[in-house]
């Protein structure tokens, strides 16, 4: 080992943020790559998911005859289970950013949760043009008229 390896450089202290060195991220092509390719991918697969609707209608029947069986208590429970792992992942996303004082997380965690949503609506309104399909139908039957069938 040369002399240059062994020299580490200086920590600072727990209390001494003010000397921390921020450094940028540099994107570098790959990044964009991947970006690109991954959207294109996503938008093959709402385009395939919007042509293959009408056949997958039977495998939505098949679904719902094949639960059919269980009590709606039991769907409620897994919607509520659900719900906590959902909230529950949100909750240390928002903590992980206020732990490690990276201020600047929270508006990338705002505006990523706020973009997301949205996307998700228009590719809901996209692929069901307002009329729910059968699976949609027949959990608000099963629950007794208390949500809407038409969103």
């Amino acid at each position: 080992m040369t002399a240059a390896t062994r020299q580490r450089a200086a920590v600072p202290g727990p209390a001494d943020h003010s000397q921390e060195e921020i450094t940028g991220y540099v994107r570098s092509p790959s990044d964009v790559l991947r970006t690109v390719v991954f959207s294109l991918v996503t938008l093959l697969l709402v385009l395939l998911a919007r042509g293959s609707r009408d056949a997958l209608l039977s495998l939505e029947t098949d679904l719902v005859r094949l639960l059919s069986f269980l009590h709606p208590t039991t769907g409620r429970i897994l919607a509520g289970a659900s719900t906590l792992l959902v909230i529950a992942s949100l909750a240390a996303a928002w903590i992980t950013a206020l732990v490690t004082r990276r201020y600047c997380l929270f508006g990338h965690l705002l505006v990523s949760g706020l973009l997301a949503a949205m996307l998700l609506q228009g590719i809901d309104w996209f692929l069901d043009r307002g009329s729910p399909d059968v699976f949609v139908r027949e959990i608000a039957r099963r629950q007794g008229g208390r949500q809407r069938a038409d969103r």
